[in-house]
């Protein structure tokens, strides 16, 4: 893959402390829990109504760039990435895949392309940044309500119980279940400190595949992807 001057390179330096963390309002669990995914379709495709919004801006250090990519940030975290690394026309067609992928969910038809192994992101992208929205969201309403838990040997029955409650009430329940005292301390305390190491790791969890796989999936130029492919 060859190294290219990152677009948001100059956003990272100017963004404003703490803007991942003025997230977004989630969906009501009730939402997530009736349709899982398909739920998702459409916040998806405002994602990629955002990113296109983004690439045909008026390019340059502007103040109107840069809120625009917080407020991309804050609905959906780590997507610049994507808008870093994929060619316009890439995000155009990923647009048009989810916009079919939406007209047959709402049809009542099979959504072929939830299981087209050509599109695997689109099975990533729905779950990856839910997640990533949502250990945020839980981190921060740990270190809030529970200051000192930054370990597992501080991470006790009443605190995880706690911690519990609050996801299933004010979150996007998409841990419901796995939230063990060992993934509420890495979210604490994330390894290496990168708190999306630990959604990029549930979600590559729940597909039965590689990290990496995500990444490359969501991240690398099509056209790469398809010529280790072949």
């Amino acid at each position: 893959m060859t190294a290219s001057p990152s677009k948001t390179a100059w956003y990272d330096t100017k963004m404003e402390p703490g803007a991942c963390d003025k997230l977004a309002p989630s969906p009501s669990p009730a939402r997530l829990e009736g349709e899982g995914r398909l739920a998702r379709l459409p916040d998806l495709l405002d994602k990629y109504d955002m990113l296109i919004a983004l690439s045909r801006g008026i390019p340059g250090r502007t103040a109107e760039r840069r809120e625009a990519m917080q407020a991309l940030s804050r609905r959906f975290p780590g997507a610049l990435r994507e808008w870093d690394t994929q060619p316009h026309v890439e995000l155009l067609r990923r647009r048009e895949v989810v916009k079919q992928a939406l007209a047959d969910a709402e049809a009542r038809r099979p959504v072929q392309a939830l299981s087209d192994e050509k599109e695997p992101w689109l099975r990533y992208a729905l779950d990856l940044h839910f997640h990533l929205r949502e250990v945020l969201r839980l981190r921060r309403w740990t270190l809030l309500h529970l200051p000192g838990r930054s370990s597992l040997a501080f991470i006790d029955d009443e605190c995880l119980a706690a911690c519990q409650r609050f996801h299933e009430r004010a979150g996007e329940p998409v841990l419901a279940g796995r939230l063990t005292a060992a993934v509420l301390a890495a979210i604490v305390s994330p390894p290496g400190g990168s708190l999306q190491s630990v959604a990029y790791a549930e979600v590559a969890a729940h597909h039965g595949v590689p990290v990496d796989a995500i990444k490359r999936a969501l991240f690398q130029p099509a056209k790469e992807v398809h010529a280790e492919e072949t």
